[in-house]
């Protein structure tokens, strides 16, 4: 019961476990401070209701599992039946660590990514500016491409220098 509930609440997205951190990073992303007429916090909005839905089946989910009287039948043999054993506990207590790890430390699996998430945002970037583009008349858009860009374009993302095994000549 104590690990189902430890997985749960990590679904849930509790402070401190996996989930809470995507959750966070989703909604981040969502809303967008730039772009005043952008969907993004509606859509925010429709994404934070159906975390609250989702934590409302998970937590009814629990109550009616373990805390409901029992509805089923006594058992049928000379030996009780056992919770969990040792392999049970090592497997989902595991799982439980990960979801624990990966709540206080996300940047071990986010700060892998960041090269990318960048190049992809700026290709978003750049795509957002030519469909603002397209929807110019001439002259905005003449006028539009005379203002100096205050915004950096995109730049191709450099490859990690590989360590020499020889001994540096500097």
């Amino acid at each position: 019961a104590v690990l189902a509930f430890v997985v749960c609440l990590a679904s849930v997205g509790l402070p401190g476990l996996n989930n809470f951190v995507s959750e966070m990073m989703m909604l981040a992303g969502l809303v967008d401070a730039r772009n005043a007429g952008s969907p993004g916090l509606g859509l925010a909005i429709v994404a934070a209701a159906g975390i609250l839905l989702s934590a409302w089946y998970v937590f009814t989910m629990l109550q009616r599992v373990f805390f409901q009287a029992h509805r089923e039948p006594p058992a049928n043999g000379p030996l009780p039946t056992r919770d969990v054993d040792r392999h049970e506990v090592f497997s989902l207590g595991g799982l439980a660590v990960l979801c624990l790890f990966l709540g206080l430390f996300p940047q071990t699996i986010a700060r892998p990514m960041q090269a990318d998430v960048r190049a992809i945002s700026e290709m978003g970037e750049l795509a957002r500016d030519r469909a603002r583009l397209l929807s110019m008349t001439a002259e905005e858009r003449e006028k539009h491409l005379a203002q100096p860009k205050a915004s950096p374009k995109m730049q191709p993302v450099a490859a990690p220098k590989a360590k020499s095994k020889g001994k540096d000549k500097n």
